[in-house]
């Protein structure tokens, strides 16, 4: 023993002053000599409480077995203070001894004792300490069993998962819910049959924590045998976790419990298991599909069919095969798209029976899959499809006709071209046009109908790209559309003929198209010819200036502009006495645009000759009259001779008219008065009304406008 220890010993025991001993026993725990043991040990016999208490600590800091006697002794002291000092050492020390004196402190009146004694336990750990907490669970105090109930949690030996299941059965619903949250936290699998059953607790909150509990345990096993324990648990999220844990398992072990929870009573536990059991992809798994779309409603048929169509075994596809005798259309409608994915001879021949289905929507489905998968041996059935009832599939038909692009296909197209419906005939143009499109791309050729294709010879023919001699079918077909009945259709022609043809190669084609009796040829090869843009169009371009329809020469005048070449502009310049007011626009803008102002110059000096042969024209017959009565001259007489100055009938003397001397054809009236043919006289003139040169409207404005507001011309100032 040190000398500092002897002397606080010393102090401890010969002190007169108690806070001198409390000092001494405090500084002895410090220092931990176990030399002080006997004086502390004795020292929990002071009268003083304090001392007590602090020999208590200082023991319980030592930690020395010898002190255990001393201590439990303590227990009973009248100071819970003390009591609970002692208690507090004894954990410290912790032998077995020290746990063998811990049990009675359950009876201890003071609440806070108690708990300290469940802390000294919890301490310990030993089996000893909880035997002593599971003995604590049939304590009287609701208190002491949920303390115990924690300090079981803590130490999670298999011998504390022992004592939780047994608070299970506590009659508090506390202690049970402390209980359940308790195995939850440590996942305690192997009170999984117990928790079970606790899902039947009276109390929903007890019921709920049990769910709570076991869907964390069932979260972090991997256990199948135990994940389909759980399949028969009333909690739905229970069975949910339990799905979800085999999904992540993902192993062919699970198959057996996901089979099992395809008979669930919840719809979307049993979608689950069809999509993990697709995913699995075993042959016990697509097994399991195919017998279960003989028992489950609709909607799981449906989702069993696409769990098989994304597996794509041959199993899977037996299973599609039978699904498309379904009752139900949805299902069947799935199962082709399904068999659409695996592509196999097995799906081809289900996917063209169910061109024959009752529901439009299932034969719709088919045609686009067969047209997806470019089946060629399936375009006489497609062909067949664009006679059916609903227009939707006669359209789904035409575009499964031009994914395929065959011979035969085009022959169908030609025929769709006749269909009664316009959206189907729209479709069958634009499907034309995207194969014509594709065999340019391709390099096929000029596409189209040459001038001597009668003539090639049926070797030549023979040996010709398909594609080729598909592209001129397709613009012989969009010619014939041009006369189509419907607006639209014709519309969507001329711009499949548009894109098309708009090839420097295509210029003679489109030369004779100008020949064509039908406007809207004639229109569509100069608005061709434009696109083209190319010297060698401009005498097809010429040739149509002289068309009698005025939009197709308006249309050559907007297609001469791009070219802009002088020759170009002398066109245009002869354009603008055209008879038409619309194309002497459009030549007056197209000249502005290539020259600038000067345009506006050769436009007003065409407009001045204009006007002067329009004034020769204005010569004709004329009665003249009075400028004072305006009476008429009397009836008319041959060619006569007359004088300078004629009195006018009914005028008074000096009253005269000025007319032209010459031999002309007049009329003689009262007083041998003579009317004559002469210049139109100006005399009563009608005031006069500006109006525009190009488009003669008329501009009697408030203010004089620079600009034609109605076709844009400048006006000369």
């Amino acid at each position: 023993m040190e000398i500092q220890t002897k002397n606080l010993v010393k102090k401890l025991e010969h002190s007169v002053l108690a806070g001198t001993r409390v000092t001494a026993a405090e500084e002895l725990g410090k220092i931990g000599d176990s030399g002080a043991v006997p004086a502390l040990v004795k020292a929990l016999g002071n009268t003083n409480p304090k001392v007590r208490a602090a020999a208590a600590e200082a023991l319980g800091k030592i930690g020395t077995p010898e002190a255990v006697p001393g201590l439990v002794e303590v227990l009973d002291d009248p100071e819970s203070s003390i009591r609970k000092a002692a208690v507090s050492a004894l954990g410290k020390i912790g032998t077995p001894e020290a746990v063998s004196g811990l049990p009675k402190v359950f009876d201890d009146p003071d609440k806070f004792v108690q708990k300290e004694a469940v802390k000294a336990l919890l301490r310990i750990g030993s089996k000893e300490a909880i035997s002593c907490l599971i003995g604590a669970l049939d304590h009287p105090e609701v208190f002491v069993r949920k303390a115990s109930v924690v300090a079981l949690e803590k130490i999670g030996t298999p011998e504390a998962i022992h004592g939780l299941v047994k608070a299970l059965k506590d009659a508090d619903n506390s202690v049970r819910q402390y209980a359940v949250n308790s195995l939850g936290k440590i996942s305690a699998s192997e009170a999984v049959p117990e928790l079970l059953e606790t899902l039947g607790d009276s109390r929903l909150p007890v019921q709920e924590a049990a769910s709570e509990a076991l869907c964390r345990i069932i979260s972090v096993s991997g256990s199948v045998p135990l994940l389909i324990k759980v399949f028969g648990a009333p909690d739905r999220d229970v069975r949910k976790a339990s799905i979800e844990a085999l999904c992540n398992i993902g192993t062919p072990e699970a198959v057996s419990g996901l089979i099992r929870a395809l008979d669930d009573p919840d719809w979307y536990l049993r979608r689950r298991a069809v999509e993990t059991l697709g995913k699995i992809n075993s042959p016990e798994a697509i097994m399991g599909l195919v017998k279960a779309l003989d028992v489950h409603e609709n909607a799981m048929r449906k989702t069993i069919v696409s769990a098989l169509g994304s597996s794509g075994t041959p199993g899977a596809v037996s299973g599609l095969i039978k699904s498309l005798k379904d009752p139900d259309s949805s299902v069947r409608e799935t199962a082709v798209v399904c068999l659409e994915k695996t592509g196999t001879p097995e799906a081809v021949s289900g996917l063209i029976e169910a061109l024959k289905d009752s529901k439009s929507s299932v034969r719709e489905a088919a045609v686009a899959a067969l047209g997806e998968l470019g089946i060629e041996d399936a375009v006489p059935d497609i062909v067949k499809a664009l006679d059916d009832p609903e227009v939707s599939v006669q359209r789904t038909a035409v575009c499964a006709l031009e994914k395929i692009g065959t011979h035969d296909a085009i022959s169908g197209l030609n025929v769709a071209l006749d269909n009664p419906d316009t959206s189907v005939r729209k479709v069958a143009l634009k499907a034309l046009e995207n194969i014509e499109k594709s065999a340019a791309w391709q390099g096929s050729g000029i596409p189209g109908i040459t001038p001597d294709v009668s003539e090639i010879s049926e070797k030549k023919a023979a040996t010709e790209s398909p594609v080729k001699i598909n592209a001129s079918k397709a613009i012989s077909d969009l010619l014939d559309s041009l006369d189509d009945p419907d607006t639209s259709v014709r519309v969507a022609a001329r711009n499949a003929l548009l894109d098309t043809l708009s090839t420097s190669r295509s210029v003679p084609i489109l030369i004779m198209g100008l020949d064509a009796s039908d406007k809207d040829v004639r229109k569509v090869s100069v608005e061709a010819l434009g696109r083209v843009g190319t010297p060698d169009t401009v005498p097809g371009l010429i040739k149509a200036l002289d068309d009698h329809r005025w939009d197709v020469r308006s249309s050559a005048v907007k297609a001469l502009e791009k070219i802009g070449s002088s020759d170009v502009v002398r066109l245009l310049r002869n354009c603008l006495r055209d008879e038409d007011p619309n194309v002497r626009i459009e030549a007056a803008r197209a000249l502005g645009r290539i020259n600038g102002t000067n345009a506006l110059e050769e436009f007003e000096s065409v407009m001045k000759l204009e006007e002067e042969e329009e004034a020769e024209e204005y010569e004709e017959e004329y009665i003249p009259e009075s400028t004072a009565c305006g009476s008429f001259t009397g009836p008319a007489s041959p060619q006569l001779n007359f004088e300078d100055q004629v009195n006018c009938f009914g005028g008074s003397e000096g009253q005269t008219k000025v007319l032209k001397t010459g031999n002309y054809p007049g009329i003689s009236g009262k007083n041998g008065a003579i009317g004559i043919t002469q210049k139109r006289s100006y005399a009563r003139e009608e005031e006069y009304v500006p109006s525009c040169p190009a488009c003669s409207s008329s501009l009697d404005l408030p203010i004089d406008p620079n600009f034609c507001p109605f076709c844009g011309l400048r006006l000369k100032r």
